[in-house]
C-alpha cells in the first residue's frame, strides 16, 4: 500500500491504494482488468481494495482529471500496518460519537447501581 498525490497535486488529499504494478511503456493493456490507456511517463498501477476497476484510468477527481499513474516523486509514504475496518470511522463518526455516549452512560448507572447495593 503507498499514499501519493494523485498526478502530483498538492490541492487534494492524499490516496492510500495498492500498488498494483509497475509500468514504463507507452501504451498498457492490463490483462484480467480490462483496461487500456495511454502511459504518458510511467509509474505505479494503482487500486483501492474495494474497487473494481483500477486507479488508472478509471478513477477521475474534480480538478485533476483522469489519475496518471503514479510517479515515485508523489509517493509521499507507505503503509507497515493495516488496521480492518478503521477506515469506516471517519465515515460514520456521528454514529461513533452516539454509541460511545450510550457506553459510558451504561458504565455510570451500572456502577451507581453497585454502589447503591453496597450502601
Amino acid at each position: 500500500m503507498i499514499v501519493y498525490r494523485p498526478n502530483g497535486a498538492d490541492s487534494v488529499h492524499p490516496i492510500i491504494h495498492r500498488a498494483m504494478t509497475f509500468v514504463d511503456t507507452a501504451a498498457v493493456e492490463e490483462s484480467g482488468l480490462g483496461a487500456y490507456y495511454d502511459d504518458p511517463h510511467g509509474g505505479y498501477i494503482t487500486k483501492g481494495d474495494n474497487n473494481p476497476y483500477t486507479d488508472q484510468p478509471n478513477l477521475r477527481i474534480s480538478g485533476i482529471g483522469v489519475i496518471e499513474p503514479v510517479k515515485k516523486e508523489w509517493i509521499v509514504g507507505k503503509a507497515l500496518v493495516a488496521v480492518p475496518l478503521i477506515g469506516y470511522l471517519p465515515l460514520h463518526l456521528v454514529e461513533f460519537a452516539v454509541v460511545v455516549i450510550v457506553v459510558i452512560l451504561i458504565h455510570d448507572f451500572v456502577l451507581a447501581r453497585r454502589k447503591e447495593k453496597e450502601e
